[in-house]
């Protein structure tokens, strides 16, 4: 059911360690857990009856792959201090994934027996703010990669070769006093996590949410710590109303609290919910615990309700919000839109959200017909060029524009721009598992088809187009040979500013290495240092190899020019989009007097759309078929085809330059050419690919994957009937 989500996880995997703990020989020093007098569900490698949790964790200890010896040890050393404390799994710096013991056995991680039953840990490599470790302790040894104060606002890089680790550098970024967000101003030297952390963090949870039919629920506040001391009832309310299986939460809550019911969580009773609240917490919190032993999702270490004193992690600079992004197949409106219809908003919160930000979806809990009001046929395409667009929203300007889903850009253009239409864009590709398990066919007539989506089969493609982006030119982009923290200061697309973050971190490294005055330790650790994998390069190779990329990358966008992301390789780092990017604001649609400002939006696949989409060939554009949709178009896009003497003349007269609409067959030969993209994923150079409209596609794919998640959270009715899905999730808004 899941192989092509673990071979998309496979390339960052060593399962090594697990094989090493599960030796026979090691197997038979495994211990019980803190209650052996208990059952043996008890014991440590048990197996877990059921998975309904993954919970993130971070070390205070170095991030290299060879800390993992320090959980191996726990497992497999008879009189190791912390006997059989540990994760499942653990992710290094440089996104290596090991796995640590067979899944799903269960190890002492949560802190709390009954999480640990049915939860899945994952330590994340970081020293933390762990006094000794800091480049400001002496004793740790870090060395300043550059001699500026910060490299980029709030952060540092500083670096350091640990021979006891042979093989491996410690590259990391460090908070500086003027990091700007989080739960509460972080000490100077934190250490943040790596990108490829998170992109590996993704890969896994995406991975064990289908393996293990673990929802893929993010809890409202997800950088919320358990209230001991000071029990909170509002924000016990709030993330509970949130959870999709709030109605059997609390029917089991009631198991245990009898005064507590579903008509509590009402607002006109929250007055009689906090008075039981503060009665029944006591000295453990036993209320805020009790809800996520009936949770299924993600929390953190310190969000599950153990005892007073245990320690908090993943700590405040984990970005949930941006994990849960990427985790997600949710595709979002590109837009937002207040009850009075403007959509010069400003930016989502979530772009550096905080303990109080909360973890919200822009679709589901979005009003979509005002949206729908907003597209305003006639502003865009003449008529020589192509038929009338249905998805170019007229917007306020400085409107800001996201991504609607997770991706990989294709490639990008940021023209000056002057007084004309922009002709500003991002292409991005996306991966849709659309695809449901298959049911036995001698059965069918008796039970049809699942609403469980296959995640064996291998995903169909679908691009999506934001053409008028405004915001950032390509004269306004720094000079990439030479890094500076200024480059963000103004409001970069996200995935230019990650973008911007590696390049500094290339650029940075390789000048570490090249100068004479670094210590020839450190400069050999550098030369040195091994390849994660066979297939992925050593950290010296991987600058050079992304520096290389970058450099003529950010110079075809400085000058205005189409930029063609770098193929799918393993030596090279992905431009990825994520879900809810920021792209850029609403640019020009209509130049001249009266002129308007908006974005248009595409969405098309090199191949046929399933149903429910009905297909027609060889339309003039978007021109849809008499009857009931929603369409799929097979036609040849507009930025593929060779303009007349006359067609020039209407764009000129429009105040739309000619030279930048032709830019697709360089596009599409580029994935023609990039030999780590399938077939089914390869755009014809001559433009022709099946059209869909936008939020045709959104509504398709959300309602797909919703169908499929509600199964995870196995909900029931008082008689223990299956409850059926629901139209949407619950709403975050609460």
């Amino acid at each position: 059911m899941t192989l092509a989500l673990f071979a998309r996880l496979n390339r960052f995997l060593d399962e090594a360690p697990a094989a090493e703990v599960m030796s026979p020989a090691n197997r038979a020093h495994w211990i019980h857990g803190p209650n052996p007098a208990d059952d043996q569900d008890d014991q440590f490698g048990s197996m877990q009856s059921e998975v309904r949790r993954i919970m993130p964790h971070a070390t205070e200890g170095w991030p290299t792959r060879a800390k993992y010896r320090t959980f191996t040890r726990r497992y497999t050393v008879p009189g190791t201090p912390a006997r059989g404390i540990g994760t499942q799994y653990y992710i290094s710096g440089d996104g290596t994934v090991m796995r640590l013991i067979e899944v799903p056995r269960m190890t002492f991680h949560a802190g709390d027996q009954e999480i640990n039953y049915r939860t899945i840990g994952v330590e994340t490599g970081n020293c933390m703010n762990k006094a000794t470790l800091r480049p400001s302790f002496a004793g740790a040894h870090w060395t300043a990669v550059t001699a500026a104060v910060e490299d980029r606002p709030g952060a540092k890089l500083w670096t350091r070769w640990l021979p006891e680790h042979p093989g491996e550098l410690a590259y990391s970024w460090w908070t500086t006093a003027n990091w700007a967000w989080g739960k509460t101003p972080p000490n100077p030297d934190y250490m943040l996590f790596t990108e490829l952390q998170y992109r590996s963090w993704a890969l896994l949870a995406r991975f064990l949410c289908e393996q293990y039919n673990v929802p893929r629920d993010f809890p409202l506040f997800p950088l919320t710590e358990r209230q001991d001391a000071t029990p909170n009832p509002t924000l016990f309310r709030k993330i509970a109303l949130a959870y999709a299986g709030f109605e059997q939460m609390v029917r089991e809550l009631k198991t245990q609290f009898p005064d507590i019911d579903e008509a509590d969580f009402e607002l006109a009773n929250f007055a009689d919910l906090e008075a039981s609240y503060h009665q029944l917490v006591g000295d453990r919190n036993r209320v805020w615990r009790a809800m996520f032993q009936s949770y299924r999702g993600f929390h953190g270490h310190g969000f599950s309700g153990k005892q007073a004193g245990h320690h908090n992690c993943p700590k405040d600079v984990f970005e949930w919000h941006r994990l849960a992004r990427e985790v997600w197949d949710w595709w979002w409106f590109p837009f937002d839109v207040d009850p009075n219809g403007n959509t010069a908003l400003p930016l989502r919160p979530y772009r550096e959200a905080t303990d109080a930000t909360p973890l919200i979806e822009y679709y589901f809990d979005e009003d979509e017909p005002s949206r729908v009001n907003l597209i305003r046929p006639g502003i865009y395409a003449p008529a020589a060029v192509g038929a009338e667009s249905p998805t170019t929203f007229q917007l306020d300007p400085s409107s800001p524009v996201y991504a609607m889903a997770n991706g990989e850009l294709v490639a990008a253009r940021l023209p000056t721009q002057g007084q004309g239409v922009s002709l500003a864009f991002a292409l991005v590709r996306h991966e849709v598992f659309h695809q449901r398990l298959a049911s036995n066919p001698i059965l069918a007539p008796l039970h049809p088809p699942p609403d469980q989506l296959d995640y064996f089969r291998e995903p169909s493609f679908v691009y999506s187009l934001y053409m008028h982006l405004g915001g950032r030119t390509g004269d306004s982009l720094p000079d990439p040979t030479a890094p500076d923290p200024q480059w963000f200061a103004l409001p970069n697309p996200d995935w230019l500013q990650r973008l911007f973050i590696r390049l500094i971190e290339c650029e940075a490294g390789l000048a570490l290495h090249a100068n004479p005055a670094t210590p020839a330790a450190l400069r050999n650790g550098i030369e040195h240092s091994s390849r994660p994998s066979p297939d992925r390069p050593g950290i010296l190779e991987a600058w050079q190899n992304d520096r290389d990329v970058l450099r003529p990358f950010i110079s075809k966008l400085r000058r205005g020019e189409v930029a063609i992301a770098p193929p799918r390789s393993a030596v090279v780092t992905p431009i990825r989009v994520l879900l809810g990017d920021y792209l850029g604001d609403a640019g020009v649609v209509v130049a001249g007097p009266g002129g308007r400002h908006g974005i248009r939006v595409e969405t098309f696949a090199p191949g046929r759309l399933p149903p429910p989409f009905v297909q027609a060939n060889g339309t003039a554009g978007w021109v849809p078929p008499m009857g009931a949709g929603p369409h799929a178009l097979f036609y040849q896009s507009e930025w593929a085809r060779t303009l007349t003497p006359a067609d020039n003349a209407i764009l000129v007269a429009n105040q739309i330059d000619p030279a930048l609409m032709n830019w697709w067959n360089d596009v599409a030969h580029a994935t023609i050419n990039d030999v780590g993209l399938p077939a089914a994923g390869q755009l014809d150079p001559d433009g022709w690919v099946v059209h869909a409209e936008p939020f045709e596609v959104m509504r398709w794919i959300n309602a797909l994957t919703w169908r499929s998640e509600w199964l995870k959270y196995r909900i029931t009715d008082a008689m223990g009937n299956a409850v059926p899905c629901p139209p949407r999730p619950r709403t975050r808004r609460v």
